[in-house]
């Protein structure tokens, strides 16, 4: 087993100890193509064919510095937790680790094919993803761990997979099809990032044939009583009282009520937020009405003290959060135990990171699908890596797989 890293030599014996580590206290499970076990089922698209040599040296680029540094350093982390679980493989791949915030990453890429690289793992980052899928026909396989959207200009050999949102908000809108409702009220933040999530969402709902009731972006530090209650028209109703006041001379005994045109409810928050807007619909008279959401919802720690507002909320999540003990590289104990400092913030990208390894190992194996920490994985007629999640929902605070 070689490992060969760039601007990184400091951390080679960490990662002999967390080998030695995983490999006594891990008891690791895979099939012939090394995936891990998980009990859904892969889905095969046997329109896609791949046939590339297997990689002798794979280059991960990766953030080690700046703004995405820890993002960058768990993905990492995870590749190489994976890197030395696999036990299984006789010849394990040289690995070298550039780091992408200190150069261009054209310059980066190029000194990578240079330096034999067979497989590119990276970059991390959307712009950086971009300004790769700008560079045309490329050399050797390249799985980005960020996506664009699909245009005519796609370079050839790009395999985007990422820990997309958007890719959620269409399971979503499937589930919530499904579940048999068909008038959604869409609640979401506002600016580009949670308006693109948005309209992923509701292309897809409409697509199946269902009707957005309405659309509620909120913005930072805005009343979000007064947004709730207008999006469900209960202002309405309250002005329709007070002028019944002012004609009859007093008070009538008076309800205020909701619009009645919205069956299920797709929230997209952070933990925090949502846990204001969730008793806020109770308030105003929509806490029957079904919420969805996706993993952004989901700190991955069940607390039924803090989660106790969110519940009833139903949302997906990667199997390494809501099935612990499906045999992956290494558990979220573990990988805490060895990272304490800001593992619970990036936690998704330790997922993102072992399987990137993954299918870097059974890239070839990819269109009959893959079973991974992040969802199973399924290549897609685009060259997009899409994730099947699994499904959850908050009950007393805490988070039950459904």
């Amino acid at each position: 087993m070689q490992l060969s890293f760039k601007n990184c030599n400091y951390l080679k014996p960490l990662f002999i100890i967390l080998g030695a580590l995983l490999l006594t206290s891990c008891q690791i499970s895979s099939n012939k193509q090394g995936a891990y076990v998980n009990t859904a089922q892969p889905i095969a698209n046997e329109n896609i064919q791949l046939n590339y040599p297997k990689a002798n040296q794979i280059a991960l680029l990766v953030p080690l510095s700046g703004k995405f540094a820890s993002s960058g350093k768990a993905v990492k982390n995870g590749f190489f937790a994976a890197y030395y679980a696999n036990n299984s493989s006789s010849s394990q791949p040289i690995v070298k680790i550039y780091n992408t915030s200190d150069k261009p990453i054209d310059q980066i890429y190029k000194e990578a094919v240079d330096n034999g690289a067979s497989l590119i793992i990276g970059p991390l980052t959307r712009q950086k993803v971009a300004e790769i899928n700008q560079m045309g026909n490329l050399p050797i396989p390249t799985i980005t761990l960020n996506e664009i959207s699909v245009n005519a200009n796609e370079a050839s050999n790009l395999y985007q997979f990422s820990l997309s949102q958007s890719d959620e908000a269409i399971q979503t809108a499937d589930r919530i099809f499904q579940n048999g409702y068909r008038r959604v009220l869409v609640i979401a933040p506002a600016g580009s990032w949670g308006k693109s999530v948005a309209d992923s969402f509701t292309q897809q709902w409409q697509t199946l044939g269902g009707n957005i009731s309405e659309e509620l972006f909120y913005k930072p530090n805005e009343n979000l009583s007064k947004a709730i209650a207008k999006v469900l028209d209960i202002s309405s109703s309250e002005k329709r009282s007070n002028e019944l006041t002012r004609i009859l001379g007093e008070q009538p005994r008076a309800i205020p009520h909701r619009r009645q045109d919205i069956d299920a409810i797709f929230l997209l928050a952070v933990p925090q937020t949502a846990r204001e807007i969730r008793p806020l619909l109770k308030f105003y008279f929509a806490g029957s009405i079904p919420v969805y959401s996706t993993s952004l919802i989901y700190n991955g720690t069940s607390s039924a003290d803090s989660n106790r507002d969110l519940d009833g909320i139903i949302f997906p999540d990667m199997p390494w959060f809501l099935n612990p003990n499906a045999g992956y590289p290494a558990s979220r104990s573990q990988l805490a135990s060895l990272w304490q400092r800001g593992f619970n913030q990036e936690a998704r990208f330790y997922a993102l990171g072992m399987d990137a390894y993954l299918i870097a190992e059974n890239l070839n194996h990819l269109p009959s699908g893959l079973n991974g920490a992040t969802g199973t994985l399924y290549l897609t007629s685009d060259r997009h890596i899409s994730r099947k999640l699994m499904w959850a929902k908050f009950v007393n605070g805490e988070v039950k797989r459904i």
